[in-house]
């Protein structure tokens, strides 16, 4: 994946200038510099536009009373690729989604689904759907 990236409408558009199927992460920036992951996506269609809506989104603060509560701050960066298809991107993202979530670090609420109408089997857990 190229990035990170901040995670800010301007950027994107600038930065994912091609449309097509992709898979992109959405993390923070930690004190060192390093990209954190906590949530793994693709979409079928077009990654620009996922990364824009999620960029729309995307409030880096939690506000005073979150940080009072010690609520964590929300996505800063994020990181993309593009895939050849949308069962190559949904590989992908089963890759990626257990690189990161090995000790359930990701916001990612359950394993990725295979594309709409296609058979999918996990390439790393073989888990059908």
């Amino acid at each position: 994946m190229d990035g990170p990236f901040p995670l800010e409408v301007d950027e994107v558009t600038r930065i994912v200038s091609g449309s097509g199927p992709g898979n992109f992460a959405l993390g923070k920036m930690d004190k060192q510099k390093r990209f954190v992951v906590r949530f793994v996506g693709r979409d079928d269609k077009n990654v620009r536009d996922a990364l824009l809506s999620a960029a729309k989104k995307a409030d880096p603060t939690p506000g005073l009373i979150g940080r009072i509560l010690g609520k964590d701050e929300g996505a800063d960066a994020f990181k993309f690729s593009y895939a050849q298809d949308a069962q190559a991107a949904y590989g992908k993202q089963c890759r990626t989604y257990h690189q990161f979530n090995s000790k359930g670090q990701l916001e990612n609420k359950s394993h990725p689904k295979p594309p709409n109408g296609a058979p999918g089997k996990c390439p790393v857990c073989g888990e059908t759907q």
